[in-house]
């Protein structure tokens, strides 16, 4: 998909985020569907998939994701170790990350408790800052 169908001003959301260390309440309306969660950061992200994956047993995931979070997301001090390449500065997201992430029906959210999703931006037809209150359901807390 071509990058012009991309948001101009959800990719800056996400790029200011991603270089911050944001975390924010957003929702989305993709495919004629909302979805909410918590958008964090790429690196932030696949360190708690990494996390899940070794509370499931998966330790073999889990060192996937802690690797490619160091290989496509380094922190500045390790590349200034010199442990990873330091991102091309104008690179831009064609992605973002959410914690908790939950579709939004009249039934209530699915899944209930929440999951990680990582979407690319040009789905993304619509964005709200916030999540709405959802009765009845409480978003389970992160990880760690």
């Amino acid at each position: 998909m071509d990058d012009a169908y991309i948001d101009p001003l959800l990719r800056a959301f996400v790029l200011t985020l991603n270089r911050e260390a944001w975390q924010v309440d957003l929702t989305l309306l993709v495919g004629g569907t909302w979805v909410a969660g918590t958008m964090i950061p790429p690196r932030m992200f696949m360190q708690e998939v990494a996390d899940f994956a070794a509370g499931q047993g998966a330790d073999a995931f889990r060192d996937l994701f802690q690797d490619m979070g160091r290989t496509f997301f380094p922190s500045e001090s390790e590349v200034e170790a010199g442990a990873a390449q330091d991102p091309a500065p104008d690179e831009a997201p064609r992605h973002l990350h959410l914690r908790n992430a939950r579709t939004l029906f009249p039934g209530g959210p699915i899944p209930a408790d929440g999951c990680y999703l990582r979407l690319r931006l040009w789905d993304v037809s619509g964005w709200v800052l916030g999540s709405p209150q959802l009765s009845g359901v409480d978003p389970p807390s992160p990880p760690g």
